[in-house]
């Protein structure tokens, strides 16, 4: 069956799971983005973890935040962080990376010479 893309993310599908202090770390420049310093550690904790749609909202509307804009900074700084990571060794790959990087570009032929 082809696929049209395949979407893999970095909490431990490709990648060895972020450390708790990389997503702390994002989750406080991301509040600090938004103009709110110093948040409380709990709410640090929150928005770097298990994050729910009602507690978002509650954070939002207690810091004037427009939930879409800093729900997006919040994962465009984990993000960013955790690609930094991989980069620096700091995530490693799982050693079946190279496998679906096979299979990707094989399918990727594929498609191109159906095109």
């Amino acid at each position: 069956m082809p696929y049209d893309a395949i979407l893999l993310d970095h909490d431990g599908v490709i990648t060895t799971p972020p450390g708790r202090d990389l997503l702390h770390d994002a989750a406080r420049e991301a509040f600090a983005r938004a103009g709110v310093e110093s948040p409380p550690d709990r709410h640090v904790e929150g928005l770097a973890l298990g994050v729910t749609e009602d507690w978002l909202d509650d954070l939002c509307a207690r810091y004037g935040l427009d939930r879409d804009a800093f729900w997006r900074t919040r994962d465009e700084t984990a993000s960013t962080a955790q690609r930094e990571a991989v980069r620096a060794g700091e995530k490693t790959l799982y050693d079946d990376v190279p496998a679906i990087s096979r299979q990707v570009s094989a399918h990727s032929r594929s498609v191109s010479a159906q095109t």
